[in-house]
């Protein structure tokens, strides 16, 4: 296999949390998050990285600028527009947003949906148009949220163009019932796919990448980073403990008849 000229291919992954500004750093080093960085391995098994960047609290990547606010929300400004992505229950601080343009979320689950504090961050922004799947529309009209219900293949105007792609949410058990699931393209550069490996088919410079979840494997997202080749990723759906709560709960619903699913929490001590 002829060597990847990983100065033409160059790509750049880049962590955002509350913190320091953006520095470049050089593709052999540790970039650490609490001590842990779940994401530096993902840099690693991709030959064609030459480099990559560590960045807190937010990211200006030639032009489009990235803010998180925690697990898979993401503040997007691009050509003056401001757009916010799946505000679920796992961010903080985003009721306090104004000045946007629209709210675009994926779907129904509560760490992409909160939708009991939408009604406080469309308050603050009114003019915001939001965007939803099918299924996240029910909660949002109970709670007098007017959305724009959009599919794969659907083009809207944000002030910049979105194209949709995807339909369902990632398989966590053949069991579970499965959900609606939109990934979205913004200008044309950034893809945030949700909770889903979805390959739009067309170049993306910006990808927003899954670390861990009950519906995903790290090699899947390894996998999927390799075949769209960003020249950015950033990771989401990464909030601390959240997995493990996640997987006691499906533990919980799937476990056979006569079985007790028992978490042992903190140092105390359980008898069986």
């Amino acid at each position: 296999m002829r060597p990847i000229d990983v100065s033409a291919v160059a790509a750049q992954i880049i962590l955002i949390g509350p913190g320091e500004a953006p520095r470049a750093t050089d593709a052999s080093t540790v970039v650490r998050r609490s001590g842990v960085c779940a994401c530096a391995p993902m840099a690693r098994l991709c030959p064609w990285a030459g480099a990559w960047t560590a960045a807190r609290a937010c990211a200006r990547v030639s032009g489009v600028r990235l803010r998180k606010l925690g697990h898979c929300c993401l503040l997007l400004e691009e050509a003056g527009s401001r757009l916010l992505v799946d505000p679920g229950c796992f961010s903080a601080g985003f009721e306090g947003l104004t000045g946007l343009d629209g709210v675009l979320i994926t779907h129904i689950h509560e760490d992409h949906l909160d939708a009991g504090r939408m009604g406080a961050l469309l308050e603050r922004n009114p003019d915001a148009r939001v965007v939803c799947d099918e299924a996240s529309a029910g909660p949002l009209a109970e709670r007098g949220v007017t959305a724009q219900v959009v599919h794969a293949g659907d083009q809207l105007d944000l002030g910049v163009p979105i194209a949709v792609y995807g339909r369902e949410h990632a398989v966590i058990h053949p069991d579970l019932p499965s959900v609606p699931n939109v990934g979205y393209l913004v200008a044309n550069r950034f893809f945030y796919a949700g909770d889903a490996f979805t390959v739009p088919g067309i170049p993306v410079e910006v990808l927003a990448v899954p670390v861990g979840a009950p519906w995903m494997r790290m090699s899947e997202a390894v996998d999927w980073l390799r075949t769209l080749r960003p020249r950015v990723a950033v990771p989401v759906h990464d909030y601390g403990n959240v997995f493990a709560e996640m997987a006691y709960h499906l533990f919980e619903r799937l476990t056979p008849s006569g079985t007790t699913v028992t978490v042992l929490d903190g140092q105390a001590p359980a008898e069986f």
